[in-house]
């Protein structure tokens, strides 16, 4: 009977078009997963490129540093050695800040993931301030402490929060020949890696 074969070859095309839209709809769900990956993918470099930019920053110029003025001691032996101390003010550099604003948007929030984390957590247990006294002929008299920098563990404070509210202040003392004090030149301090 035709009847039937017309409404037959009418379900046929319908088959046929709801398997049109049926490819269609997985072509574009497997574009939008792809789009997803590629986004994501993206997304992380733009997290690591922050992330190391924000340790290379910490290592060479995350700090700003004021050295006060000397204040010398002598000991039972004046005649051999005099220590000279000096009040040494660290702050976050302006760099540094601007560093984690960048992590800040790249990770789209406060929280680092904590392999991250332990990355910035381990960059600062390895730093250093240096204080160096210089002398005309360019003998140097050196001490390192170790910690001394203006920021918290990244693991138990956001990122808003990873910058001490108040400069860190430390006491350092160095230890220079008597005869040699009429010859410094110079006082230098950095905050650097461990050597």
């Amino acid at each position: 009977n035709f009847q039937d074969i017309r409404s037959t070859e009418a379900a046929f095309n319908r088959r046929l078009l709801s398997g049109d839209e049926l490819s269609a709809k997985i072509d574009k769900a497997l574009r939008d997963q792809e789009r997803r990956k590629e986004e994501e993918q993206e997304r992380r470099e733009v997290q690591h490129r922050a992330l190391d930019d924000f340790l290379r920053t910490l290592r060479l110029n995350g700090h700003i540093i004021t050295i006060g003025s000397p204040e010398p001691s002598v000991g039972a032996d004046a005649s051999a050695n005099v220590n000279l101390g000096f009040m040494v003010t660290v702050e976050a550099s302006s760099e540094a800040k601007a560093g984690i604003r960048k992590l800040r948007m790249a990770y789209r929030g406060n929280d680092l993931p904590e392999r991250d984390s332990w990355r910035v957590e381990e960059t600062l247990s390895m730093l250093n301030l240096i204080v160096t006294v210089t002398l005309k002929d360019g003998t140097e008299y050196s001490v390192k402490r170790q910690g001394i920098h203006n920021y918290r563990s990244p693991r138990s404070w956001d990122l808003d929060q990873i910058i001490q509210d108040k400069p860190t202040r430390a006491f350092v003392s160095i230890e220079v020949p008597s005869k040699s004090v009429r010859e410094v030149t110079s006082v230098d301090a950095r905050v650097t890696l461990a050597p």
